[in-house]
């Protein structure tokens, strides 16, 4: 993909609303995001999720579009902080 500076952009993640996605930066600073992506984030942020109890815990579910931008998948272990009224989830990575 060529920047508008006209140098060759490459592939790189790049954060959008807090989403991490997949995307184009450039030497210069500029960077791209598919305009679907960005629609979907959008959509996302303001779609709630429904906290359901399972025995005697709650249960959260991910839609899949949410599921792919942050790239998790069943089995995957995750990690979870607390910050003010927050609930943070991380995906862990193993290494």
């Amino acid at each position: 993909m060529e920047c508008m500076c006209g140098k060759k952009m490459k592939e790189a993640q790049v954060e959008f609303a807090g989403f991490k996605l997949k995307g184009f930066k450039c030497g210069c600073g500029e960077e791209a995001l598919s305009p679907a992506d960005v629609e979907l984030v959008r959509q996302l942020k303001h779609e709630p999720i429904k906290a359901r109890r399972v025995a005697h815990s709650l249960v959260i579910t991910l839609p899949k579009p949410l599921a792919e931008i942050a790239d998790i998948r069943e089995g995957d272990m995750l990690n979870w902080t607390i910050s003010g009224n927050q609930l943070i989830v991380q995906k862990k990575v193993l290494g």
